[in-house]
């Protein structure tokens, strides 16, 4: 069977048959497109390699948009901020359905959703698609807010054997589940989604906090391009370049969606890499350091280093111990002066 919410009508049926309808307010717009979903499907699906240590996967596409094969050997969980009626999450589950069928592997798909007729629709029509092409039934089981469905050659519990896949519905506020998460190693392989644009920041940070192998966003195209600046610093890219290196995935036109947003989105691509200094303390600099807009380090710090929790002096100095002029404006500081400044400020 494929995706059914293609169609403008079965969507907005489905929403209004539980009550629903698209809320602009919480910044909900519904992909409908499905060679865009599977631009994106692609691009998470790209990012195994870097959760794995493996080859890319590859995907052999039909007409119609069905993966026909996929070989892999190892071992990743896929997280899914927001997964709403289900498009990108039944190209994942199809395509690692499949690879649970041609490999020697587990995979786990875990979708954060906090609206009520989202899960609804994700319980009652998405997850139950997915049973092994032997007839095994999918199951779906209700223990507290997490709904699990298991497939071939795994079982309810989540007790898993070679060539298993299990998914997980969970209905709770992503924000809050990936920070309550972060402190916890290797809870998170690849986090991906279409994040809202209203709480993007949020979603985001909360997402690279929790130190995942990869990352796959939909985003805005111009908030995307504050991530991928190579030109003036800004904080929000100075942040996620300490621990992530971030790389440009295809363009999703705005007609992909409905209803339809005033801008084109974009894939933002984002691999794990070795933390450049410690990230709290560099949120804290940036703050202070962005904070006072078109003024110099000098004296943004002066005006906003105690309300960030950082001493002037200890800036001061550790500033001239790395070379960093004061007089210099934040957005013309570049990442790695950054890093240098909280590393030295670290140091004593």
């Amino acid at each position: 069977m494929e995706y059914p919410y293609y169609s403008r009508s079965r969507l907005l049926s489905a929403l209004e048959d539980r009550g629903g309808a698209i809320l602009k307010s919480k910044g909900q717009n519904f992909l409908i497109d499905p060679n865009a979903v599977r631009l994106i499907g692609e691009s998470v699906l790209s990012l195994w390699r870097s959760a794995a240590g493996t080859s890319p996967i590859l995907l052999s596409e039909s007409s119609e948009g069905s993966g026909t094969g996929i070989a892999l050997e190892s071992n990743v969980r896929i997280t899914e901020i927001g997964p709403g009626t289900g498009a990108l999450s039944y190209y994942l589950l199809r395509n690692l359905q499949m690879a649970s069928m041609n490999g020697r592997f587990l995979w786990e798909w875990q979708g954060i959703e906090i609206d009520p007729v989202m899960v609804s629709i994700l319980r009652e029509t998405i997850l139950p698609l997915f049973s092994d092409s032997k007839g095994t039934t999918v199951e779906n089981i209700e223990d507290g807010k997490n709904v699990t469905a298991a497939g071939k050659d795994g079982d309810a519990s989540g007790n898993q054997r070679e060539g298993s896949f299990c998914a997980t519905l969970i209905e709770d506020d992503a924000r809050s589940y990936l920070i309550d998460h972060s402190a916890r190693p290797g809870c998170f392989d690849i986090i991906c989604g279409n994040l809202p644009y209203y709480i993007s920041t949020e979603l985001l940070l909360a997402a690279i906090r929790c130190r995942p192998d990869a990352c796959a966003f939909l985003f805005q195209k111009e908030y995307a391009g504050r991530v991928l600046s190579g030109g003036k610093s800004n904080s929000l890219s100075v942040f996620v370049r300490n621990g992530m290196l971030p790389t440009k995935g295809p363009t999703i036109g705005k007609n992909a969606f409905l209803p339809p947003p005033s801008v084109d989105s974009q894939v933002l691509l984002l691999s794990k890499i070795p933390l450049q200094c410690d990230p709290d303390r560099l949120e804290r600099v940036l703050r202070c350091s962005f904070q006072g807009k078109r003024k110099t380090l000098q004296n943004s710090w002066r005006q906003f280093s105690a309300s960030n929790g950082l001493e002037l002096e200890a800036l001061t100095t550790a500033a001239r111990a790395v070379g960093l002029d004061l007089t210099r404006r934040a957005e013309d500081v570049l990442a790695e002066e950054f890093y240098n400044l909280v590393n030295r400020l670290e140091s004593g």
